[in-house]
């Protein structure tokens, strides 16, 4: 069996925004007192009327409140306002753009967007593709407790790709997000026990992590 090491998707953490008038915004069920904060400036509820609309799929609104929210520098906003520019979701695609806004939110350390930041240095998605850029925004993110960056993390220990391979580290990064119920990671230790890499050759340890993923 193979190790899986597929991976590295940008969260789909969309948010948007509009001001729209106060009946209308009723008629889809958006929570009014949501609607009127977000309608006197109010950053949080900005986000959170742009997450109404992207759940409901309304990308336009979703844009026009995430927008508002980030332009008084709320991180949550920018990550999702650079998801959908990321996406091309209520505007067409733009890694340029969709870089900058997750490089703000990552500088006020915003763990998702550290690891949407991993992911387009990994890709060269924006900028040039960079190894050891990708490989600081992952631990960055994956010490901040997200499973996905963790299994990167431990995926650039296991290959030796961006890091020195190291399969102790590895081991230690899969097990982390496998905690998390990160199925691929759980996959992973599989192997990792079966065959004695990075730690102790476990053959009933191994079964238990085959049965989880």
């Amino acid at each position: 069996m193979k190790k899986s090491f597929k991976c590295k998707k940008v969260f789909l953490s969309f948010i948007f925004f509009l001001i729209l008038p106060f009946c209308a915004a009723n008629a889809q069920g958006i929570d009014p007192e949501i609607l009127s904060g977000a309608e006197e400036g109010d950053a949080t509820a900005q986000y959170n009327a742009g997450l109404y609309y992207n759940r409901h799929k309304n990308y336009t609104f979703a844009l026009q409140w995430f927008q508002k929210s980030s332009e008084q520098g709320y991180a949550p906003a920018q990550n999702a306002l650079g998801s959908l520019y990321y996406h091309g979701r209520g505007t067409p695609r733009d890694y340029k753009k969709a870089f900058e806004l997750y490089m703000k939110a990552a500088e006020q350390g915003e763990a998702e967007a550290e690891f949407n930041i991993a992911v387009m240095y990994d890709k060269g998605y924006g900028v040039p593709q960079d190894n050891a850029k990708a490989f600081e925004f992952f631990q960055k993110a994956a010490q901040k407790g997200i499973a996905e960056a963790q299994f990167n993390l431990a995926t650039m220990y296991d290959t030796g790709a961006g890091a020195p391979k190291d399969l102790k580290i590895a081991f230690e990064w899969y097990k982390k997000a496998a905690d998390q119920g990160y199925m691929t990671a759980q996959y992973n230790l599989g192997i990792m026990y079966s065959r004695g890499e990075g730690v102790s050759k476990d053959v009933h340890e191994a079964a238990g992590w085959f049965k989880k993923a």
